[in-house]
């Protein structure tokens, strides 16, 4: 295919997309609708929260994180457990 052959049929392609009538579905857009009553009746609302950060010695976060382990449970979790206490106890 020469030059010139492969200019005339890239010329005679755009002609025929020109002329080709678009075809292409156009997607309709609706709005979901909300459920009347929640899916789950026992889901909990979750606290709102707060980043917080401290330092703390390294020894005590090692502890933390043995106790996390042995009780399966996250360090948020424990820290949390511990302030409420804390909390309650002032």
């Amino acid at each position: 295919m020469g030059k010139k052959n492969f200019k005339t049929e890239l010329e005679s392609l755009g002609t025929k997309l020109k002329e080709k009538e678009d075809t292409t579905p156009i997607q309709e857009v609706s709005p979901v609708k909300e459920a009347s009553t929640p899916l789950r009746s026992t889901t909990k609302q979750k606290a709102e929260e707060i980043q917080f950060t401290v330092y703390i010695p390294v020894e005590l976060m090692d502890t933390i994180r043995e106790i996390g382990f042995r009780r399966k449970k996250k360090i948020k979790a424990i820290f949390v457990e511990a302030l409420e206490e804390y909390v309650a106890k002032s």
